[in-house]
């Protein structure tokens, strides 16, 4: 099936909230999701992007400009491994550098094809919490 890549919409938030609860790796905790308002506000603001099969959201990415960060990187399991979610990161910095940011901070857990993904990426790793690695990627 043919991946496509668009802007979202505020349409797109019950896909993306299905896939975020789907995802293999790093589920959501359901007592402490990511605010319904910043999610709002990257969708606002450009920085949030899909993936579809036809006219099924199968991968989000969410770049916030302020902090600058990727605030999720998310694939349904169904459609991991064919490069969606490298695709989402590439437009997700673009998106980031096109603002004019200069560096983007993200967290993933450990051991992680996620990590994995950042590392092939060039994101440098730049902290550890209990069960998080934080990386950076300075844009230039």
């Amino acid at each position: 099936m043919n991946i496509h890549y668009r802007q979202a919409t505020p349409a797109d938030l019950p896909s993306m909230l299905q896939i975020r609860r789907r995802v293999l790796e790093n589920p959501e905790n359901p007592a402490s999701p990511m605010p319904a308002e910043v999610r709002l506000a990257a969708l606002l603001r450009g920085g949030c992007q899909v993936s579809c099969a036809g006219d099924r959201v199968v991968g989000f990415v969410q770049a916030i400009e302020q902090p600058p960060m990727i605030g999720g990187l998310y694939v349904d399991p169904e459609f991991e491994g064919r490069g969606i979610g490298k695709q989402l990161l590439r437009l997700a910095v673009q998106h980031l550098r096109a603002a004019g940011v200069a560096s983007i901070w993200l967290s993933t857990v450990a051991g992680t094809r996620a990590e994995r993904l950042y590392q092939s990426a060039g994101w440098r790793r730049s902290g550890q919490s209990a069960n998080e690695v934080e990386y950076i990627l300075m844009l230039e």
